[in-house]
């Protein structure tokens, strides 16, 4: 697994950029222990953890345990 690939627009510290990864990790580990594929837009649910985790990263927002619990709450939205 892993946090891959370049976030136009945002200047990471390899701090941060750990931080990403683990709550991709954690994330997605955890998206499919509850069963997800798939978000309510029909999104991969791997690329709609990604996508939470950027959004959070342009609000300045690094705690992976923040990130990866928002990730979640996001997949299980109504």
């Amino acid at each position: 697994m892993g946090w891959y690939g370049n976030i136009p627009s945002i200047q990471l510290s390899p701090q941060k950029t750990a931080a990403m990864s683990a709550a991709y990790d954690d994330a997605l580990q955890r998206a499919l222990s509850l069963g997800f594929e798939k978000d309510k837009t029909g999104a991969p649910v791997q690329n709609a953890i990604a996508g939470y985790i950027i959004a959070g990263a342009r609000r300045g927002i690094y705690d992976p345990k923040i990130l990866a619990e928002g990730a979640i709450r996001y997949l299980r939205r109504d």
